[in-house]
């Protein structure tokens, strides 16, 4: 990380994932400890207790919240951050900085709210593992085969990418990749979110306006 993405990025990702704990998560894991101290008068299964039900909670109701609210405002912000980039050269020092200051924390509240939402997952996992032992006959294989359904794509499409790459003749190497995004599509990876992706804008390509410069890796 750079020191001006410590001085300036880095700062609204901890407001954010504070605000984002007090706003949505200490409510939920507020209310369930209440009721279950309630019932039980113990502070301490109170506590475990009901933090498990706001996660449980949370697996199932995340998925309105992401459609319903954080995807339009993601979407939101993704646009303001484009306009303001294409008036970028239009605007006075004290302007720039202003925008550049909304421009991050437009995409530290992207980040965060999207990174949360992907908590759940981690529920699901440990939900397959707890019940993988009743599901199969022979307790010696890894409950990780419960989810072979969930392959890395990810992955995958970064070693058919890196397999194209090698290829020397330009014909073979372009009629690779247009089976390459048959089959995987585009890449949306980019964190700029000045720029559109490929999927966005598929015949568009950002070209650098300098060189970079890229270390070798041993």
């Amino acid at each position: 990380m750079s020191a001006l993405e410590r001085a300036l990025r880095l700062p609204l990702l901890i407001s954010t994932v504070i605000k984002l704990f007090f706003v949505r998560t200490a409510p939920l894991w507020f209310s369930f400890s209440v009721i279950i101290w309630l019932l039980l008068h113990n502070i301490g299964a109170a506590i475990v207790i009901g933090f498990s039900f706001s996660l449980i909670w949370e697996m199932f109701a995340l998925y309105r919240w992401y459609e319903k609210q954080v995807l339009p405002i993601h979407f939101k912000n993704i646009s303001t951050i484009r306009e303001s980039f294409k008036k970028m050269e239009t605007f006075s020092i004290s302007e720039l900085i202003s925008q550049i200051e909304e421009s991050v924390k437009r995409s530290a509240w992207s980040i965060i709210h999207i990174v949360y939402l992907a908590l759940p997952s981690w529920g699901w996992e440990i939900v397959f593992k707890a019940l993988y032992p009743f599901l199969v006959s022979d307790k010696r294989i890894p409950y990780q085969y419960l989810l072979i359904g969930f392959s890395n794509k990810t992955v995958e499409a970064d070693q058919e990418l890196w397999k194209i790459a090698q290829e020397k003749n330009l014909t073979t190497q372009k009629k690779l990749l247009e089976q390459y995004l048959e089959i995987f599509g585009s890449r949306v990876e980019d964190i700029d979110l000045a720029y559109p992706t490929l999927r966005e804008r598929p015949k568009s390509h950002r070209i650098p306006s300098r060189p970079i410069k890229i270390n070798s890796i041993p």
